[in-house]
């Protein structure tokens, strides 16, 4: 009898509840793991909808990362800086912007490969060169090569200036700099041509 009873109380001892889950989490105790799955499966699924809505194998894979990077650094969570709810919440927002971004690199990989970018570059730069009048072409000899491919990059092919200037590694305000200062070359030498010519 006296045996039964033990078994009793260590059932007693591994019930969860609010006051108990952190501490038991931290000795990796597997109902409290179970417990923050029920509690907080809610707000974690809301923080990762919001940027893998319409992905329901990512969510997945996702809220099963969450749950693990909990049980696994669960000894970096502070009480004093804040709730559990507001920690794995955010733990939820990073990985799924993680995921997110994965997601984007792979589709871009298994849409284009990087021949067929070469390919469409080059396709691209044939038809610049048909397209682009003699007169703007001589304009935009008179610039360096690299203002030359920044100018037809934003205006011709209306590339946003930030993937510019993170293909050239510099700033966007570098890029604004570098635009304003070949306008300003354009200009002029335009004026020369139509004085030459006039």
């Amino acid at each position: 009898m006296r045996k039964l009873a033990n078994e009793d109380h260590r059932e007693v001892v591994d019930i969860i509840n609010q006051n108990n889950y952190i501490s038991k989490l931290r000795k990796h105790n597997e109902k409290a793991l179970e417990y923050i799955v029920r509690e907080y499966g809610g707000c974690v699924k809301a923080a990762i909808y919001k940027n893998l809505a319409g992905m329901p194998e990512e969510m997945d894979e996702c809220m099963d990362d969450v749950f693990l990077d909990a049980w696994n650094n669960i000894d970096r969570f502070d009480e004093k800086k804040g709730s559990f709810k507001s920690w794995i919440t955010a733990i939820a927002r990073f990985r799924s912007i993680d995921y997110l971004r994965r997601y984007s690199r792979r589709c871009d990989e298994e849409d284009i490969d990087d021949h067929e970018r070469e390919l469409a570059r080059d396709n691209l730069m044939e038809m610049l060169d048909e397209e682009i009048s003699d007169g703007m072409e001589k304009l935009l000899k008179g610039l360096t090569d690299d203002d030359r491919d920044i100018i037809l990059r934003y205006y011709w092919d209306e590339q946003d200036v930030a993937r510019i200037a993170d293909d050239y590694g510099v700033t966007s305000s570098t890029i604004y700099s570098r635009m304003s200062r070949a306008r300003n070359k354009l200009k002029a030498y335009a004026e020369v041509v139509n004085n030459h010519e006039g």
